[in-house]
């Protein structure tokens, strides 16, 4: 089961980046089929209670980030939460919170972003939108292929 659900994963963060980077959206079935299929894949690999703590802590992690960029958005941009982060990327943002343990997710949550952010400033749009789902989506295809690959760490360990 575990090999079909990675495989499953690859092909809709491959669709996610194809269609953010693109179109700069994201459909929002293949969105939730991402979270279900994520989530599947963590709680398979992980005891019951672990799975619970993760998704508890990552919960609070997220919530912290929307925060400030809530925060940022309202006091120094002058702009709605909406106007900044698209739902797609918050949408992908509980897809990473879900489908890893907290050490995962927190390195790979941050390196993403960080990822995204280079990856926004090489290639200038036009619009000044950037695909943050679609730029981490290239990201953590690259991961999970390269890490599968050359098994340089068990993602889900704790």
């Amino acid at each position: 089961m575990i090999p079909a659900l990675n495989s499953i994963l690859l092909v809709l963060l491959a669709i996610i980046m194809y269609q953010d980077i693109k179109d700069k959206e994201v459909t929002l079935l293949v969105l939730l089929s991402l979270i279900v299929t994520g989530g599947l894949l963590h709680f398979s690999q992980q005891n019951y209670w672990v799975f619970l703590v993760s998704l508890s802590v990552n919960a609070l992690l997220i919530g912290i980030v929307l925060l400030f960029i809530y925060l940022y958005a309202k006091l120094k941009m002058k702009a709605s939460l909406p106007n900044v982060l698209g739902m797609g990327d918050i949408l992908f943002f509980l897809f990473l919170g879900l489908s890893f343990p907290t050490a995962s997710f927190s390195i790979l949550f941050s390196v993403s972003l960080l990822f995204s952010l280079s990856l926004s400033v090489l290639i200038k749009s036009k619009e000044n939108l950037v695909p943050l789902a679609g730029y981490q989506s290239v990201f953590l295809l690259l991961v999970l292929v390269v890490n599968h690959l050359f098994e340089f760490v068990n993602l889900y360990s704790v």
